[in-house]
């Protein structure tokens, strides 16, 4: 089944009104059937919205999740899944085995898989907010995938429901897995001892990505660049932590934080800008300002004056 509808928890309307969303309604039958005593009311209405929301809509995990109100607060059930999705797991002795856990669900989909879209499935599991054909054919290929079959991989896995095309309109398609999805395929991703390699080309791809679009930034072309970046916020963000996190990496970490200089401070995320450059220079120091050739997608025109200079200099500015 598709993701149920869904409320935007930052403009709730009032609680009465929220059970028009298929999610909520969803999971205020199965709580009250639960825990009779249940009902949406002011005190749990965004508690209820935001717990359907990061379940993405799935009605087996909706279910699953209600199921849990008869010992624990929604708030908890939401805090507690952040964590381990395998809180979902069925009380119930008498359900099927395949939907015994949300965990079981998936893994009954993962077994049709073959060997290669299974490596493609785990791999896609790097990318957070989304990601677009040609970051899943750099990122993912190797060990055994052809970046040629990438397409056609990606093709079956949509086909089999486990990736969702997020977006078809403008310049090319975006892709995502679901949030529940995604978190079983990163447990597989984990076992398959592949993090290290693919976290790595997911990082790289994207800090050629960020020194790509960064001159743009400050070019009449600002808004075009800065909307390309923050599409893949949630990537950049990951590839930071990530890079940042790992000894090998750091130089790519560094790098990073000093490519989005810019973006930060023109997209209001100054704060945060500044944390991630303090982190990289307590990690690796000054970032160097050689880049490689190749790059993942259009030159923007041509770097302005004010960006010439050392990248190292340009930081400790920032921080200053």
């Amino acid at each position: 089944m598709p993701p149920l509808s869904l409320p935007d928890p930052g403009h709730l309307p009032a609680p009465e009104e929220l059970e028009r969303y298929e999610a909520v309604r969803l999971f205020v039958e199965r709580a009250s059937s639960a825990t009779p005593t249940f009902g949406l009311n002011d005190s749990n209405a965004k508690a209820v919205a935001m717990l359907c929301r990061n379940l993405d809509g799935l009605p087996l995990a909706i279910e699953l999740a209600a199921a849990r109100t008869k010992v624990l607060a929604v708030g908890q059930i939401s805090s507690r899944l952040a964590e381990d999705f395998r809180l979902l797991k069925s009380t119930s002795r008498t359900a099927d085995p395949r939907q015994q856990t949300l965990a079981a669900t998936l893994e009954w989909s993962h077994d049709l898989l073959d060997e290669t879209e299974r490596a493609l499935f785990r791999r896609l599991s790097i990318f957070t907010g989304g990601f677009t054909l040609e970051a899943a054919e750099v990122v993912c290929a190797g060990e055994g995938l052809e970046k040629d079959d990438v397409l056609d991989l990606l093709t079956s896995l949509v086909d089999k429901s486990l990736v969702w095309v997020a977006e078809h309109g403008g310049a090319e398609a975006r892709y995502r897995l679901l949030e529940t999805v995604r978190q079983y395929g990163w447990e597989k991703l984990l076992e398959s001892e592949e993090t290290d390699e693919v976290g790595a080309r997911h990082a790289l791809f994207y800090l050629l990505l960020a020194e790509e679009v960064e001159p743009g930034i400050t070019s009449a072309d600002r808004p075009k660049w800065l909307k390309r970046l923050e599409k893949d916020h949630d990537n950049l963000r990951a590839a930071l932590a990530r890079s940042l996190d790992a000894e090998a990496q750091a130089e790519t970490g560094v790098r990073l934080a000093g490519a989005l200089l810019w973006f930060r401070f023109h997209h209001d995320h100054v704060s945060e800008g500044r944390r991630w450059l303090h982190k990289a220079l307590s990690v690796g120091g000054p970032p160097r300002s050689d880049r490689p050739h190749a790059r993942p997608g259009p030159r923007p025109s041509a770097e302005p004056d004010s960006w010439t200079g050392c990248r190292a200099t340009r930081t400790r500015r920032a921080l200053d």
